[in-house]
């Protein structure tokens, strides 16, 4: 029998570990308070959403779990380009583990720090931000929601790169939060045991 193949109770567990993401995007909502905090919200994800997936790397060392994890968040978004971000996501972060190892501790975090960079290319940020330069010279300010121009203006200026470089920072910094966690928790509980 192959240990690598994915069975119904680790296609389970990858789910259930996935939809503790829906909390962590719960979370988010309070950020569209302001322009600022908007621009915010994937850099809050990749800080929080490092723990889930290090658990599933480690618990769920087979290949496919990621690109579950991955199909599972994007859809939980329900906006094709973050969809099709996440479905690249997982196939570098499989790839990346079939190279080196399924539950290699630097491999999942390389491919956390991809997946929360393509996850922030492919939110609606990016395309909302293409859309508001084309249908600013259509409409009058005043007639959008005022938090979500400026946002839009701010990461059309200046902003977009500031938000790369701080979803990356923000990104191995909850990966290596990730990486402890599993290390502290779930590593050493297997060693004891």
């Amino acid at each position: 029998m192959n240990k690598n193949k994915l069975k119904v109770k680790d296609i389970i567990t990858v789910t259930l570990l996935s939809l503790c993401n829906i909390l962590i995007f719960s979370l988010g909502t309070f950020m569209y308070a302001t322009p600022i905090t908007i621009l915010l919200t994937p850099v809050l994800y990749s800080l929080l959403q490092g723990i889930v997936f290090f658990v599933i790397g480690v618990k769920v060392r087979k290949r496919g779990a990621f690109l579950i994890y991955s199909f599972i968040q994007g859809v939980i978004a329900f906006y094709p380009p973050y969809i099709l971000m996440f479905v690249i996501s997982g196939l570098i972060a499989e790839f990346l583990l079939y190279k080196n190892g399924y539950g290699n501790l630097k491999s999942i975090g390389i491919g956390y720090v991809i997946q929360q960079i393509l996850a922030s290319i492919g939110s609606v940020i990016y395309p909302y931000t293409i859309a508001l330069n084309k249908t600013l010279g259509n409409m009058k300010e005043k007639e959008l929601v005022s938090n979500i121009t400026m946002a839009g203006k701010m990461i059309s200026s200046w902003g977009a790169l500031v938000l790369l470089i701080l979803v990356i920072i923000s990104a191995i910094i909850g990966a290596y939060i990730g990486s402890r966690v599993v290390q502290r928790h779930i590593l050493v509980k297997k060693a004891n045991v």
